[in-house]
């Protein structure tokens, strides 16, 4: 009651639903029984953010399907110390299943929507970052990486497809984590975590 008062103190707009409504917006989670409708924020600005950081490193989610592995992966961004995350194509940060997964990070990162991968990759290329993007046939092995010099865009593709022929294409390195063998990949949020860790260290060497 007092989180209401104080809610309607503040100039918000309070609608009272019957339980069945507030498990339909849930999806059946228990999450409580308030929640709130917000505008999205204003994107940042891709430029601004490569000029004030000597060596920025963004993940760039290349259309993500599942919003679930969208937050996870702002919040491995976020843990992983990315400057940013840049969402191309149908990945969406902002699906309601993505802001749950990302547990408040993607309100602590900077999150950027991006539409067309390649034509993004063409634009940091522009800036002189180097595109790295993370497959299990990639040409160098993560041990061998080093990038501590230079502003990196690390490319994750979609779990069921990876990346396409046109992103590999303009990428300036296609790099593998190493695994045991018989397994086929990890998942996407988990390789990430790992290639985020692992250019951080050598950054930081």
């Amino acid at each position: 009651k007092a989180l209401l008062a104080d809610l309607r103190a503040a100039g918000s707009h309070l609608t009272v639903v019957p339980d069945d409504v507030m498990a339909e917006l849930t999806e059946g989670r228990d999450l409580g029984a308030i929640i709130g409708l917000v505008d999205l924020p204003a994107a940042p600005s891709l430029p601004a953010i490569i000029a004030a950081q000597p060596r920025p490193l963004f993940l760039v989610a290349a259309d993500i399907k599942d919003p679930g592995n969208t937050g996870a992966l702002v919040r491995t961004a976020l843990a992983g110390g990315a400057t940013a995350l840049i969402a191309c194509g149908i990945s969406d940060p902002y699906h309601p299943k993505a802001v749950r997964t990302s547990m408040g990070s993607v309100f602590k990162l900077p999150v950027i929507p991006a539409g067309d991968t390649p034509a993004l990759l063409k634009q940091l290329s522009d800036t002189g970052l180097l595109c790295v993007g993370l497959a299990v046939d990639g040409d160098l092995s993560l041990p061998q990486v080093t990038f501590a010099e230079r502003g990196v865009a690390l490319v994750i593709g979609s779990e069921a497809w990876g990346l396409s022929p046109e992103i590999r294409a303009l990428l300036d390195y296609l790099v593998s984590i190493p695994m045991r063998e018989g397994i086929d990949s990890y998942s996407v949020n988990a390789a990430a975590a790992i290639a985020l860790y692992e250019f951080g260290r050598r950054r930081m060497a």
